[in-house]
């Protein structure tokens, strides 16, 4: 998915200089996923795991957002 209204930096090398909004989305969720390891089917050694789900919750704000 795209993000709505916001594209990332890029800087003359070629790298982001700031994260997009769906990558803030993505890590706001995945913050609540790692706080909260005992209420979800999540452990730390499922990393590639939670980001996918970090960013398919992100997904899912950006569509709420319209």
């Amino acid at each position: 998915m795209t993000d709505k209204n916001y594209y990332p930096h890029y800087a003359s090398d070629g790298s982001i200089t700031s994260a997009s909004l769906r990558d803030k989305f993505a890590m706001a969720a995945m913050n609540g996923i790692l706080v909260n390891t005992e209420r979800n089917q999540f452990s730390f050694s499922d990393t590639g795991e939670i980001a996918s789900k970090a960013y398919e919750l992100a997904d899912a704000m950006l569509k709420a957002r319209g």
